[in-house]
């Protein structure tokens, strides 16, 4: 089963990655879709997850939405103003790292 997850994930990187190479805005869109949510809830429910677990997986997918916008807009800024990519992930991700940190210690 875990091999199953590995590669269908792996199929859907490689789908967004290669529809990337000719349309980015949709690209954009269906690397935003909550596809990473969408299998999880799947799998949770073919291992027979009851839907309170469910709910609250989800309550903190919700929460950790603030988190990945604030780090991909750090990211977009950084490019725009001219950074390496590698400096604008990693200070997208130090956003995000913040980001995360803060609201697990509040426990949203």
């Amino acid at each position: 089963m875990f091999v199953l997850k590995i590669m269908v994930s792996a199929i859907l990187i490689a789908i967004v990655t290669t529809i990337a190479k000719r349309n980015t805005l949709l690209a954009g869109f269906i690397a935003a879709f909550p596809i990473t949510s969408m299998i999880s809830i799947a799998w949770m429910a073919y291992t027979k997850q009851s839907t309170d677990d469910i709910a609250k997986f989800l309550t903190s997918v919700l929460w950790g939405i603030i988190p990945a916008v604030v780090m991909l807009a750090a990211t977009v800024i950084g490019l725009k103003k001219g950074l390496p990519l590698l400096a604008s992930v990693g200070i997208g991700f130090g956003v995000w790292l913040a980001f995360t940190y803060v609201f697990h210690k509040i426990h949203i």
